[in-house]
């Protein structure tokens, strides 16, 4: 039974459905946050005739009922894209240990990290284990799910999940001669462009040019807008959400400005990507390419490693690559003005494209 009523003149949506846990019937209730009106009271009739929907094709099962597989299959409908592939494969792991069981039976998965450490998987040369970040990555993708169970009142308590501590692989910068052919190889496909080739060269090739030559990272770039480029004041407004930091700028030389000039436009996204691990073309070109594989964040690494070359001062390299280190950082915003710090990125980066 679902009904719509009011109580402080906010309009408020109640229904009954089983609890997982008694298997007795409970009524619940939440705001609709709309005053009570005639209006919004035919509103709140959709609302309504949507959570009986909801309720006859969604029948509420009894946890002590809930079968592992149907548990991965519910919690799998919540996500998309490459972060379902990677808990599918995880959680199917999960399936082939277990078995035909109920959620309810697993509360250590201590064995199941020793059955992963026993596989053998096909790599590109040889049959291999599991690397140590791959273990970490299945573990991880175990907790969200039983997370996903219990803030559900599918459990009433989370198995013990061992914790594994991730091997820190430290990425080299990419080199610089890598880059420019990198550069000139997607160019050339830009400009003699092949009409059954659906790849959006000219989003790949400003990706690895914006990257390298500002140290954006790779979140930073899928947001980027050409409203965000300022070409009269010469500087990029940065969207940064990394640490909850301030949105910042980002100064423009004059070999930035020059390369990016010939693509400019009014408004519109800069790059067509969502996010960061939409920008698996890079892996692919360098395999094209046959170059050593360098993760696509190398390239804010390369930013790094050129200004370092220049012997530029630690606070300019800082500010360009927006580090939170405020002990060092704070104290210098005060001198170091944006031409200042287009001179060091020119003469790190700027020569030698």
């Amino acid at each position: 039974m679902v009904i719509i009523y009011s109580k402080r003149n906010i309009l408020y949506i109640s229904w009954t459905e089983r609890d997982r846990f008694t298997g007795k019937m409970v009524r619940l209730a939440r705001s609709l946050r709309m005053k009570d009106s005639k209006t919004n009271r035919k509103i709140a009739e959709t609302y309504k005739k949507e959570k009986l929907k909801e309720l006859s094709v969604n029948p509420v099962v009894l946890r002590h009922f809930y079968r592992l597989e149907d548990a991965v299959e519910d919690f799998l409908k919540t996500k998309t894209g490459v972060n379902r592939v990677g808990y599918k494969v995880a959680l199917d792991h999960l399936g082939a240990y277990y078995g035909d069981v109920m959620v309810r039976e697993i509360t250590d998965l201590h064995g199941f990290l020793d059955y992963l450490k026993q596989i053998n998987f096909r790599g590109e040369k040889e049959e291999r284990k599991l690397t140590t970040n791959t273990l970490v990555s299945y573990m991880r993708s175990a907790r969200i799910f039983f997370n996903f169970l219990f803030t559900r009142r599918f459990i009433s308590e989370k198995p013990e999940i061992p914790r594994i501590k991730k091997q820190r692989t430290r990425s080299l910068p990419c080199p610089v001669p890598v880059v420019k052919v990198v550069l000139d190889h997607l160019k050339e496909k830009m400009e003699n462009h092949d009409p059954e080739d659906d790849r959006d060269y000219r989003s790949q090739y400003l990706s690895v040019l914006i990257l390298v030559m500002t140290g954006l990272r790779s979140g930073e770039l899928c947001r980027l807008r050409w409203e965000d480029i300022n070409f009269e004041r010469n500087f990029i407004f940065v969207d940064n959400t990394k640490g909850n930091q301030e949105n910042q700028m980002f100064t423009m030389f004059p070999t930035l400005v020059k390369r990016l000039s010939p693509y400019r436009k009014d408004s519109g996204k800069v790059v067509s990507y969502q996010r960061p691990d939409s920008l698996r073309f890079w892996n692919r070109v360098l395999k094209e390419l046959n170059f050593p594989h360098y993760p696509i964040k190398s390239l804010r690494k390369t930013f790094g490693s050129e200004m370092a070359r220049i012997s530029a001062p630690r606070e300019v390299t800082q500010i360009l690559l927006r580090h939170s280190d405020y002990k060092t950082s704070d104290e210098h915003y005060v001198f170091a003005d944006l031409e200042d710090l287009s001179a060091y990125a020119e003469a790190a980066i700027g020569s030698q494209f």
